[in-house]
């Protein structure tokens, strides 16, 4: 594997570990918001959950590529 295509693989692992960070963080809170929500709001309580669900969703599509990149710096 050429220098090049090490810093191109190594770059994409680091913006991959921020964007996670990023969604870890929109996840917690969201998680804030619907354990604060009114529990017999189930519109809102539906609302953030799928929010929760979405970015859990990107997330995971995150884990996968940060993995495959990993795994191809090894």
């Amino acid at each position: 594997m050429s220098n090049q295509e090490l810093r191109a693989l190594k770059k994409t692992l680091q913006s991959t570990e921020r964007k996670m960070k990023t969604l870890e963080s929109k996840i917690a809170d969201a998680q804030t918001r619907l354990h604060d929500a009114d529990p017999t709001d189930f519109v809102a309580l539906g609302e953030i959950q799928a929010e929760i669900d979405s970015l859990q969703e990107q997330l995971d599509e995150l884990e996968v590529v940060w993995l495959e990149t990993a795994d191809a710096l090894s």
